[in-house]
């Protein structure tokens, strides 16, 4: 619903990276970010999703960027979100 919503503004191709990123940190290599990826936007390719999903996505991670650790940090619970999808593939 988040990703149809007029008030919401297109990501940028930096948070589309930044989703990437992110999913990136909790897969074990790229085959099982695809999948992930295919699951949550209906695609393995992260280019092809619309900047508005890209939007939505950025709100439910709401990432962080750690300088100390070079890493993109998320709440808890997205954390066990990520995790059980990833039990689940």
């Amino acid at each position: 619903d988040t990703a149809r919503s007029s008030k919401i503004t297109p990501a940028s191709e930096m948070e589309r990276n930044i989703v990437a990123a992110v999913l990136g940190q909790f897969t074990k290599d790229d085959e099982q970010r695809h999948a992930i990826q295919k699951y949550l936007f209906s695609t393995e390719s992260i280019k092809s999703v619309s900047p508005k999903m890209i939007a939505a996505a950025i709100r439910w991670l709401d990432p962080q960027y750690s300088k100390e650790d070079k890493a993109y940090a998320v709440p808890e619970l997205v954390k066990k979100e990520i995790e059980s999808l990833i039990k689940s593939l």
